[in-house]
């Protein structure tokens, strides 16, 4: 599409491989960018979007594509911090969105936020590692962990 010319306002890609992230940021074309993590659109539950009649409430189901843009409940980030918080988080089931012409100024990443991702994601990778994912998927396994997070996080 880049290589014909063909640049819309606005874009969305998948990230598993590092080719059409650095299509997208090289190109120079957009400002803004957003990551969404394809594992957590089940999250987003009666979400405000914008659509062709107006604001409307959405769930977006696991495995869907979810949100687009400016719908995403987090800040534009500049070219410079998204390379940071991929550079941190990896590539995989990712989408970067990306706009010529995003609603507010696109920020610069907080160091906090980036060490933040960096323990995410190293808790993460000692989990799948100590749990295989027949463990983790099984019912429950899941119950019992969820409230052994429910208490962590009261305290």
């Amino acid at each position: 599409m880049f290589k014909n010319g063909l640049f819309p306002e606005h874009i969305s890609t998948e990230i598993h491989t590092s080719a059409s992230f650095n299509s997208v940021i090289d190109s120079k074309k957009y400002k803004g960018f957003k990551l969404q993590e394809g594992s957590l659109v089940g999250n987003y539950l009666n979400l405000n979007v914008k659509t062709n009649q107006g604001v409307k409430l959405m769930n977006f189901l696991a495995h869907s594509a979810g949100p687009m843009g400016e719908d995403i409940p987090s800040p534009w980030l500049s070219d410079r911090s998204i390379r940071k918080k991929i550079k941190v988080v990896g590539f995989g089931w990712k989408d970067v969105h990306a706009s010529m012409t995003p609603e507010t100024t696109p920020t610069e990443i907080k160091k906090f936020e980036l060490f933040q991702l960096k323990v995410k994601s190293m808790t993460t990778v000692i989990y799948q590692s100590l749990f295989p994912f027949s463990v983790r998927n099984n019912i429950y396994f899941k119950k019992i962990t969820k409230s052994i997070v429910y208490l962590l996080i009261r305290k």
